[in-house]
């Protein structure tokens, strides 16, 4: 055993993968994400009691798969980008790489919980979450469908893409 493995922060870093089941990196990135000023213990308590929160809209306790569920929802496949062709600005839609659409969508998960102003952060993120899943209305899935309609109406661009 290394000396960098006795120290309590690997210990406690190898513990929460270990407790984490399914695609551990992308858990652990998100969870990077609710990251503050480099407090990561605050960030993994957050992101476990939004997992236990989970754990109860889930039927079968399983928490994690309700957020890849809500995440799959929402990831975009297209984006549109700002290309110039002569004097003119035209939005392209282009298509997204699969780490660039799970951003975006726990980005709107974010946003969306922390405009929410509910009690607290991580009970207001499983509230969207469980929302984006059971398909009520949320802030997400409006940012998306707003991503959507842009992509929709800039469709007659696509030919710019390669410019």
């Amino acid at each position: 055993m290394s000396v960098w493995a006795r120290r309590p922060e690997f210990r406690r870093l190898a513990q929460t993968r270990a407790g984490l089941k399914g695609n551990v990196p992308l858990l652990i990135t998100l969870q990077n994400k609710l990251m503050h000023d480099g407090r990561r213990g605050a960030a993994e308590k957050i992101f476990f009691r939004v997992l236990s929160e989970l754990n109860r809209y889930s039927p079968q306790g399983d928490g994690p798969k309700l957020f890849y569920a809500a995440l799959e929802r929402l990831k975009p496949t297209l984006i549109t980008v700002t290309r110039r062709v002569g004097r003119n600005y035209y939005s392209v839609p282009v298509p997204l790489k699969g780490s660039r659409q799970y951003k975006l969508a726990f980005q709107w998960l974010l946003e969306a919980a922390r405009k929410s102003r509910r009690a607290t952060l991580h009970t207001s993120l499983a509230e969207e979450v469980v929302a984006v899943v059971s398909g009520r209305p949320s802030e997400a899935l409006k940012k998306k469908e707003a991503l959507y309609r842009s992509v929709v109406a800039n469709r007659a661009y696509s030919h710019y893409r390669w410019v």
